[in-house]
């Protein structure tokens, strides 16, 4: 209904897929566990913490991005609509 290019749809799809695969891995490869090394593997796990943060709020942006754009063509459309 909002006509967004088809670049635009794509490209958010895209970024939406790979931003999710990188939160599946670093959520996989993130766990502690028990480890004599816990002092590093804290911090490395800090590290992959706010990591995965980043990936899941890349995601929602990528998502919300397309509603953004569709209602700002759905807007445009409509004021077009009026005017006529």
């Amino acid at each position: 209904m909002a006509r967004l290019p088809a670049t635009v749809l794509n490209t958010a799809a895209v970024s939406y897929l790979a931003f999710r695969a990188a939160f599946v891995y670093l959520y996989i490869n993130g766990e502690t566990g028990t480890s004599p090394l816990l002092v590093v593997i804290k911090l490395i796990s800090d590290g992959m913490a706010k990591a995965r943060t980043g990936a899941w709020l890349g995601a929602s942006a990528a998502c919300l991005t397309l509603f953004v754009k569709a209602g700002n063509a759905f807007r445009v459309g409509l004021s077009s609509i009026r005017q006529a």
